[in-house]
């Protein structure tokens, strides 16, 4: 995928199998898997409060676990496709995911809203 017809991008479309602090920041944007994990790590970092209102490491935490979502989500998928996964390292990855989501918290966390903001459009 590129801008130009014909040319492609050498950005990844994939979850990659390693996480790295800016695997979101190399992927290709424009691909579903960034798309959807983009939007799942704005979606986990709202419900905590937003953003403005995570620590570094909160949001460390939370890119860890968009990723290895994505990781588990791909392995689960080539187990309905009938490729062999390595039943006990997912295991592993699940309860690693829980382990992040306790950290994290498992409850939405109201955030706070000016009513200017609200009369403005603002407080999406």
């Amino acid at each position: 995928m590129a801008g130009i017809k014909g040319q492609h991008s050498n950005l990844l479309t994939v979850v990659p199998p390693r996480n790295a602090d800016d695997f979101l920041a190399a992927m290709d944007r424009r691909c579903k898997a960034a798309k959807m994990l983009t939007a799942r790590l704005y979606s986990l970092m709202q419900d905590l409060g937003g953003i403005e209102n995570l620590s570094y490491q909160q949001r460390s935490l939370c890119k860890r676990a968009v990723h290895l979502e994505g990781i588990i989500e791909t392995w689960e998928l080539e187990m309905t496709e009938g490729k062999s996964v390595d039943v006990s390292v997912h295991t592993q990855a699940l309860n690693s995911l829980i382990g992040l989501y306790r950290h994290l918290g498992l409850k939405r966390v109201a955030r706070d809203v000016r009513l200017k903001d609200v009369l403005q459009g603002n407080a999406a």
